[in-house]
């Protein structure tokens, strides 16, 4: 089996750069080689002489849950997590881009009945996300008590973006 991490182009990164995984295996018993591109999984390696070349260094979350910058650019997922486990007052959350120019965050506070009226860092949150997002970015708060799992989820997906990278 080969793994490879590419670009959005179908080229190799370099080391720490983020890309989409790509496996071909050569354990078929049937031809062509089928290479498995559409995981959607989104790594990075690092190099190591000891392990035949790569070793992968971190994985990135979901290409399907990637936020995208104006410029197209995607965020790393990994990012949004740093930003809301930072965040004093949030118990739960989702992410919603819903077009270049608009995100909504939605919060379940903590369970400290206080938190329901405010949110403790929501101008530290807000300004954390407009400096990640660009300019330009509407970005709205919505504090609810619950955010439903669609029907047959295992769970609610913490990002979700209506913006594909073909945009």
């Amino acid at each position: 089996m080969v793994v490879e991490i590419l670009n959005d182009a179908g080229n190799p990164v370099g080391p720490s750069e983020t890309g989409s995984v790509v496996v071909t295996t050569f354990h078929n018993t049937v031809t062509p080689l089928i290479r498995y591109s559409g995981l959607g999984d989104l790594a990075s390696f690092s190099p190591d002489p000891d392990a035949y070349g790569l070793v992968i260094q971190a994985v990135h979350g979901r290409k399907m849950q990637s936020l995208f910058r104006r410029d197209m650019t995607r965020i790393d997922p990994y990012l949004i997590d740093v930003i809301m486990d930072e965040t004093r007052g949030v118990g739960q959350y989702q992410v919603v881009q819903h077009s270049l120019d608009e995100l909504e965050i939605i919060i379940v506070p903590d369970s400290f009945p206080s938190y329901f009226d405010v949110i403790p860092d929501s101008d530290a949150l807000l300004e954390r996300f407009t400096n990640l997002l660009g300019p330009g970015v509407t970005i709205r708060l919505k504090k609810v008590s619950s955010i439903p799992k669609k029907e047959g989820a295992y769970k609610t997906p913490l990002i979700l973006t209506h913006v594909t990278d073909h945009e």
